[in-house]
């Protein structure tokens, strides 16, 4: 991957990689996550970035229940980890 994309690139991924591997997320985690960052609403020239807000949100709300599920008692450190 490293000969894929430039180096900053691959040193960033490797980050998040080395980020997620540390924090000891579970596969439903990391996809919830990468919705939440997908539904970033300041991100460039969104026409309704209201609405994408109210999306992530959603899908914050969703992470936080699963994290609270997944980790019991420690999910409540573990969620500002991920978020």
């Amino acid at each position: 991957m490293e000969k894929l994309v430039s180096k900053d690139l691959y040193d960033m991924h490797m980050q998040f990689i080395t980020g997620i591997q540390e924090l000891g997320a579970d596969e439903p985690t990391v996809m919830i996550l990468l919705l939440v960052v997908l539904f970033y609403p300041e991100r460039g020239t969104l026409e309704n970035q209201h609405y994408i807000n109210q999306v992530q949100e959603k899908y914050l709300l969703l992470l936080r229940k699963y994290v609270d599920w997944r980790y019991g008692p420690k999910g409540t450190k573990t969620f500002p980890k991920v978020c």
